[in-house]
């Protein structure tokens, strides 16, 4: 208790040093609060350079995807045209015609002809 009162004697004795104390820390207080403002300012800006930087990436992302999405629904005819002249051309030879014979009647290269019968014969 005898602290206490010391305290609060030493608080009375000198007002203005203790104002001169407290203004001091206030100052201080608002010093660090400036440079902490400085650093967010400069994550923000780093932050923001960063996300431009993502929005461009996921832009061409998008655009390759487009591009991908148009040629792989392209594939998708060629892919069930061909199939649809491997059937043709073993039908065909099944029915006895030559490999030259299939590729005038569907219009296709010999050497396309000759290359689905090597391969279903394998």
């Amino acid at each position: 208790m005898n602290s206490l009162k010391s305290i609060l004697g030493k608080c009375m004795e000198n007002p203005w040093k203790i104002q001169r104390n407290f203004n001091l820390e206030v100052m201080e207080i608002n010093d660090i609060a400036e440079k902490l403002f400085v650093r967010i300012d400069q994550k923000i800006k780093s932050l923001k350079t960063v996300e431009a930087g993502a929005d461009e990436k996921i832009s061409i992302l998008d655009g390759l995807i487009s591009q991908f999405n148009k040629i792989n629904h392209n594939a998708e005819p060629l892919a069930a045209a061909e199939e649809g002249h491997q059937k043709e051309v073993q039908s065909l030879f099944g029915k006895g015609f030559t490999a030259e014979q299939i590729a005038r009647i569907l219009d296709l290269p010999s050497g396309e002809v000759e290359l689905i019968l090597n391969l279903a014969h394998e």
